[in-house]
């Protein structure tokens, strides 16, 4: 079943053409990245599916359509986490802020109490709960901005330069729970980023340019597209760059995408 249904998404801005002819279908459940380099219309898009810009064509969330009448619905079945620089925090400490969109769907406290432990222990954010957001750093913000976007079991997810300010620890912790949600939850999410590197934890992968859809399909395709990338500005992951080097001299018998697995493979 189709999550998210895009035809002919355009937008333009003071006369300059940002995004022309969109169009995708992703499946419940799905994680996909869309990459592109800075400028290449992926904060546009994500504020987009937000509902923060206007725009020409067809989008179509959980089969409801996306306009104006249906946007305090579609917020009630969908995350966002945008650009930190226009993030705020709507809780005094962290287990306000993860209680707080909970409370404002009117759910009962035993389930809010349920719904926050969940999160609470897979984000690994519980001895923080009594600071004020203001008083993490940058890297623990972003991890409370991503659990506080799916608290609430969103249908989909929004996710735009979400793990730019976290360390490697906290993107790791984000990652394993966000691919936890999607294979449980059937949670779809879109991942807007630059970093290639990051394009490994999604299934599918979009790549944006020049305003429209270059390249779009599995993971496995996108890695056989290093000419198409380093024509854009963008390259393959240090993973799948070394692993298909290693292939190369049959030093391994299949590509491999994660760094322990590597080492394993390597030491036999």
């Amino acid at each position: 079943m189709n999550e998210v249904i895009v035809r002919e998404l355009s937008f333009s801005y003071k006369n300059k053409k940002i995004l022309n002819s969109i169009n995708f279908d992703l499946e419940e459940g799905s994680f996909t990245t869309i990459l592109g380099i800075g400028g290449s219309g992926k904060t546009t898009f994500a504020l987009i599916l937000a509902g923060l810009l206007p725009h020409k064509g067809y989008i179509n969330i959980n089969r409801t359509v996306l306009d104006k009448s249906q946007i305090h619905q579609l917020r009630k079945i969908m995350g966002f986490v945008m650009n930190p620089t226009y993030s705020y925090f709507a809780g005094e400490t962290v287990l306000n802020d993860l209680i707080y969109i909970l409370e404002n769907l009117g759910m009962a406290k035993q389930d809010i109490s349920n719904r926050v432990e969940e999160i609470g222990t897979l984000f690994n954010l519980q001895k923080y709960y009594h600071l004020s957001p203001n008083e993490l750093n940058d890297s623990k913000k972003s991890l409370l901005r991503v659990a506080s976007a799916v608290i609430h079991n969103p249908k989909v997810l929004v996710l735009d330069d979400a793990f730019v300010y976290m360390d490697d620890i906290d993107k790791s912790t984000a990652f394993t729970a966000l691919q936890k949600l999607n294979k449980e939850k059937k949670m779809a999410i879109i991942h807007f980023t630059n970093n290639v590197e990051d394009a490994l934890y999604g299934t599918s992968i979009m790549v944006l340019h020049d305003t429209h859809i270059l390249l779009k399909g599995s993971l496995s395709l996108f890695l056989q597209e290093e000419k198409k990338l380093t024509e854009i500005g963008l390259s393959l992951p240090f993973l799948a760059d070394l692993s298909h080097r290693l292939s190369y001299y049959e030093l391994l018998e299949k590509p491999i995408f994660d760094m322990k697995e590597m080492v394993d493979a390597l030491w036999k």
